[in-house]
């Protein structure tokens, strides 16, 4: 079931507008625009991934709305900016991705006056000198 309709709300709209800024700082839009050059409107992923403050390391990939149960579900998983990016904390060399874990839940703060909670499979990283590895997760800068 979809959270919004395709046309844009005006609480959406002025969030379009004010975060201006912070798209610039983190490559981050709620407006994108197709290969025709015409715009697309709100996504619930990309309304979602804005207000959880997620920069270009992480996307929102899934957006459910159970309504039975009243709860909002969201899915999250890495880019492929977190690997161009990340680097061991000792000696500084590159990571790639080992493998994730085991799907983990947790509880967020209510969105639209209904339950919400995150999905994830963090990943793992094996770093390309030393050959450990060691779970990642989103960091509180991200969240």
């Amino acid at each position: 079931m979809a959270l919004m309709s395709t046309s844009l709300p005006r609480f959406a709209r002025s969030l379009r507008y004010r975060s201006a800024s912070r798209a610039e700082r983190f490559g981050s839009s709620l407006v994108s625009v197709d290969s025709g050059g015409k715009e697309e409107g709100v996504t619930p992923e990309k309304l979602f991934h804005e207000l959880l403050g997620l920069d270009l390391k992480w996307k929102v990939t899934e957006c459910e709305f159970d309504s039975e149960s009243g709860v909002v579900r969201l899915r999250i998983e890495e880019t492929e900016h977190l690997w161009k990016v990340k680097r061991s904390p000792d000696e500084g060399s590159e990571a790639a991705c080992y493998d994730h874990t085991e799907e983990m839940v947790w509880r967020h703060l209510n969105a639209f006056e209904h339950k919400c909670e995150i999905g994830c499979r963090l990943p793992r990283a094996r770093y390309i000198k030393t050959q450990k590895v060691y779970p990642l997760c989103p960091s509180t800068t991200s969240l």
